[in-house]
C-alpha cells in the first residue's frame, strides 16, 4: 500500500488510511531490520607519490586523493656529488646534500620537460665548499629569487629551497649569497 498524504488527498485521512500508513511504515522498518545492509570495508590502500587510492572489499575504488604534505619536511635525503644536476619529477619533496668542493649548478627544467605540480619543493644544502646555484633549465622557467641576493647558497652549511608556485614559476629562498 502506498502512503496516503493529507496534503495530496486534500482532506483529512480516514482511520483506515492512517492505519494503512502506519502498517506500511512498519513493514518497511521490519524489512530493513531483517535485511541489514552489509558493510563494505577497506581491502587495500595504495599510495603513489602524493596520491592515495582506497580499494574496498567490493572492488570499488575511491580516489585518487592528494595527500597533504607538511611543508619543509623532506621525505627523503639524497646526495649530489657532481657539479651539475637537472631536476626530475622524482625530486619533488627531496632534500639534496651537495657535497662537491667545486661550484654546483642545479637546473630547473621547463614544465614541458618535467611537469612538476604546483607546491613541489626541493631543498639543497651546501655540504662541500662549492656554492650551489639554481638556474633556469628552460627559456620559460622563472625563478623568483630574493632582491639583493644571488640564486646561490651563501656559505658551507647553507640551505635553500625552491618551491613551484605556478607552471614554470619557482620561488627561491634560504641562506643566499648577497649580491655585491
Amino acid at each position: 500500500m502506498a502512503i496516503v498524504l493529507r496534503s495530496v488527498k486534500g482532506s483529512p485521512l480516514t482511520s483506515d488510511e492512517a492505519d494503512g500508513n502506519i502498517t506500511d511504515l512498519d513493514g518497511r522498518v521490519t524489512f530493513v531490520e531483517d535485511n541489514p545492509v552489509q558493510p563494505t570495508s577497506i581491502a587495500n590502500i595504495t599510495v603513489s607519490g602524493s596520491q592515495m587510492t582506497v580499494i574496498l572489499t567490493d572492488a570499488t575504488e575511491l580516489g585518487p586523493y592528494t595527500i597533504p604534505r607538511v611543508p619543509f619536511q623532506p621525505s627523503r635525503v639524497e646526495t649530489l656529488s657532481g657539479t651539475s644536476y637537472t631536476l626530475v619529477l622524482d625530486d619533488d619533496n627531496a632534500y639534496k646534500r651537495c657535497t662537491n668542493n667545486s661550484a654546483v649548478t642545479v637546473y630547473i627544467p621547463s614544465y614541458a620537460d618535467e611537469a612538476f605540480p604546483v607546491d613541489a619543493e626541493v631543498t639543497f644544502r651546501q655540504c662541500g665548499s662549492g656554492k650551489v646555484t639554481v638556474m633556469s633549465g628552460g627559456t620559460s622557467v622563472v625563478i623568483n629569487g630574493v632582491t639583493g641576493f644571488d640564486n646561490s647558497t651563501a656559505v658551507q652549511g647553507a640551505v635553500m629551497t625552491i618551491k613551484n608556485v605556478a607552471e614554470d614559476v619557482w620561488d627561491l629562498f634560504g641562506l643566499l649569497t648577497e649580491t655585491p
